[in-house]
């Protein structure tokens, strides 16, 4: 049995992922400090608060103590959500802003709640996962579960994302783009429509510069329009027909099929996992990619595809082995 004060931190971790990954309003505000915070302020409250009532008992000591953390979180997690540091590393501001969060969840519990050894508590995770068997009580069982889920479904979907972005970064283009169009941290300055559109027609601007444009423009889209001019035989007058084609849609689509595939992956590999049967991982990566054959030619796809199926299955196989010793 895990000791009650670890458990209490692993609720208010568990609060920190549903609220953060599963619950987020990256639609619901406009990029604002101060919706964002109230938002996500509100949200995690709410969901740790209910996982302490349901799982253990809600005192005025834990409350104060989730009030707290959800402030500084909804804070903190701000930056990685906006333009704020739009040019730095996506992937090395998410981590970062992960360790932070940890780090307020730890040193929030032992100022307002209770005092702990830290040795002690790597020392309890070492003893679970290495030394000895340990027999989980229902609602640590439900938190291990709840933990290893967010992390194999939503944790992992959003690292490759943040992943592919750096990876997908040309530093020349973008920075020919962003002194010609450079972002503000004010909402009312953002580029508008009328510079996107002039953009398009730029010479140098390559599609893949519009698409790290775009990246930093909320609801930013970019149209292809098509004229065909037809001349009357028997007048001089000509008859103009438009057609207009989003060229980003399919683009967008593809990537939330592939994250919902990933995430199918992984549940998929870890329920194998969970019977022994590894073997037939190997089929789920065959099937996987004889869904994309055709694309392998492309140099940056396969590579991309590669990097993301390896992370994924890593990601599976450790909450695999983790869900084993929770089980």
């Amino acid at each position: 049995m895990i000791p009650m004060m670890y458990s209490l931190i692993y609720v208010f971790i568990l609060g920190h992922l549903i609220s953060s990954f599963c619950l987020q309003g990256r639609n619901w505000f406009q990029d604002s400090f101060k919706s964002y915070v109230s938002y996500n302020f509100i949200v995690q409250f709410i969901v740790t608060a209910l996982l302490l009532y349901t799982l253990f008992e809600l005192d005025r000591t834990l409350i104060i103590a989730t009030l707290v953390i959800a402030c500084l979180h909804s804070i903190v997690g701000f930056p990685i959500r906006s333009n704020l540091f739009a040019r730095e590393s996506r992937i090395v501001l998410f981590v970062g802003t992960q360790c932070l969060h940890m780090l307020i969840i730890f040193t929030c519990y032992y100022y307002l709640v209770q005092p702990y050894s830290i040795r002690s508590f790597i020392g309890s995770l070492y003893e679970f996962f290495f030394v000895q068997e340990w027999t989980l009580v229902n609602a640590e069982r439900i938190i291990g579960f709840g933990i290893t889920g967010v992390v194999l479904l939503f944790c992992c979907s959003e690292f490759i994302n943040h992943l592919f972005v750096d990876l997908k970064r040309t530093p020349d283009r973008t920075k020919t783009l962003r002194k010609k169009y450079p972002l503000h941290q004010d909402n009312q300055s953002q580029i508008s429509a009328n510079q996107v559109a002039a953009s398009i027609d730029t010479p140098g601007i390559s599609r893949q510069g519009l698409e790290m444009l775009g990246y930093n423009i909320k609801g930013f889209s970019v149209e292809e329009t098509i004229e065909i001019t037809t001349k009357l035989s028997d007048s001089n007058k000509e008859l103009k027909h438009k057609f207009v084609k989003s060229t980003m849609d399919n683009s967008v689509v593809s990537a939330r099929k592939g994250t919902y595939i990933g995430m199918l992956e992984r549940l998929l590999i870890v329920i194998l996992v969970v019977k022994g049967a590894y073997t037939a991982i190997a089929f789920v990566g065959a099937l996987k990619t004889l869904t994309r054959f055709k694309q392998f030619d492309e140099k940056d796809f396969a590579e991309e595809y590669l990097i993301g199926t390896m992370i994924s299955a890593l990601f599976a196989l450790i909450c695999g082995h983790v869900l084993l010793k929770i089980i």
